[in-house]
């Protein structure tokens, strides 16, 4: 009884193991990098493949036209492969495409040209068979290729290293380009928050100015009320009994209004109490004001506050759109004047001569007037078209 058990079990676990290893032999290819294309499709006449293989199927980035089909499968089939070929295979020809997998292009052979194409995965036979003729069986290592299809393959390789270095030339000037692109759009975008950080500076500039000149009425009208109280009180005094001259705070804000040249402390308390009698050289540090205007015109205003001659030969007279204070020397304000056009088209180089004395006499009046020094305005690295 125990034998017969025995014997019983051996025969179901035969039957077992035989279905497994047919159901093996007849599995779909699996490739890691084309398992989608590689799986045995249901729309596949001429076309079949069977067994287990981890081997990559190498991409095929060329195609052929008019090439016999013993050349193709020389050219597409890898070398560890072999070929068995039955019917007409010696008289076929055959094209097809690039871009895929070698067995994916075997696939599209067989369904285009009416070829029965079986790849067996285990064994790495591939059986070609070609309606009409004879049957043969020939391996196509490449130990065994003939000369001709050794040079053949040597040609299909080269015209696919050269495809590959097209391609990696066009990606890399294509990459070249966005950079270029990429490149320009950041410098523009830096200098449009350059231009929005300069006016934000101009328009603060301003404000401030406008401040200022609110506390001057402010200062003024208080001071005008005070002088009204002591007119009143001491109206009876001569005012020549005083040893200062008197002063109207009226014209005093005008002048600070209108100066293009205050005192380094260029508070309204500070002129008002005394600072506009200052003495401006061309060595002091004063406060010079930027009005809206042309440029030499500004420098001009600026020099007659020191006895300096501006002698401006540029061909070009720029723009002052803000009114805005800068501070330190005749020197310092007048350089970081023009500098601020040294970006622009037409940049400005400008010279100090303080050792150079020039007098100007007025054609229509006949004054003479005696200049200290002499500053020049001219072109920087600017050449007239002629």
């Amino acid at each position: 009884m125990k034998n017969t058990i025995y014997r019983k079990a051996l025969i179901a676990a035969t039957v077992c193991s035989s279905l497994l290893a047919a159901n093996h032999a007849i599995a779909d290819v699996i490739d890691m990098s084309d398992d989608a294309t590689l799986l045995q499709q249901a729309d596949a006449h001429y076309f079949s493949q069977s067994g287990l293989s981890g081997e990559e199927a190498k991409i095929i980035r060329t195609g052929g036209s008019g090439l016999p089909l013993s050349l193709a499968t020389s050219l597409l089939i890898p070398e560890n492969w072999k070929v068995k070929t039955s019917g007409n295979f010696t008289e076929a020809v055959i094209t097809w495409k690039g871009g895929v997998s070698w067995p994916i292009i075997l696939r599209n052979i067989s369904e285009n040209e009416s070829i029965y194409i079986d790849l067996d995965w285990t064994r790495k036979i591939a059986n070609i068979h070609v309606p009409g003729g004879k049957s043969s069986v020939s391996p196509t290592s490449l130990a065994q290729s003939t000369k001709t299809l050794s040079s053949a393959r040597e040609e299909f390789k080269k015209e696919e290293q050269i495809a590959w270095n097209k391609k990696t030339r066009y990606d890399e000037q294509a990459e070249a380009q966005n950079n270029q692109v990429q490149t320009l759009l950041n410098k523009h975008r830096n200098s449009q928050l350059s231009n929005q950080k300069l006016i934000a500076s101009l328009s603060e500039s301003r404000q401030e100015v406008l401040d200022q000149k609110r506390e001057v009425e402010k200062a003024l009208e208080d001071e005008k009320k005070k002088n009204d109280i002591l007119l009143e009180r001491f109206a009876v005094i001569d005012p020549t009994l005083s040893g200062k001259e008197k002063i109207d705070p009226t014209e005093i804000f005008k002048q600070y209004q209108n100066a293009w040249v205050l005192p380094y402390n260029d508070t309204p308390d500070y002129y008002l109490k005394g600072g506009h009698s200052d003495v401006i050289e061309y060595g002091t540090n004063a406060t010079y004001i930027v009005k809206e205007g042309d440029i030499s015109h500004i420098l001009q205003k600026w020099a007659d506050k020191i006895g300096w001659y501006v002698e401006y030969t540029a061909s070009i007279n720029h723009k002052s759109e803000y009114e805005f204070p800068i501070q330190g020397t005749f020197k310092d304000a007048a350089t970081e004047l023009v500098l601020k056009f040294v970006k622009s088209k037409r940049p400005l180089n400008i010279d100090f001569l303080p050792r150079l004395k020039k007098t100007v006499v007025d054609p229509e009046t006949g004054a003479v007037t005696k200049y200290h020094g002499v500053v020049i305005v001219s072109d920087l690295n600017f050449t007239k078209a002629r």
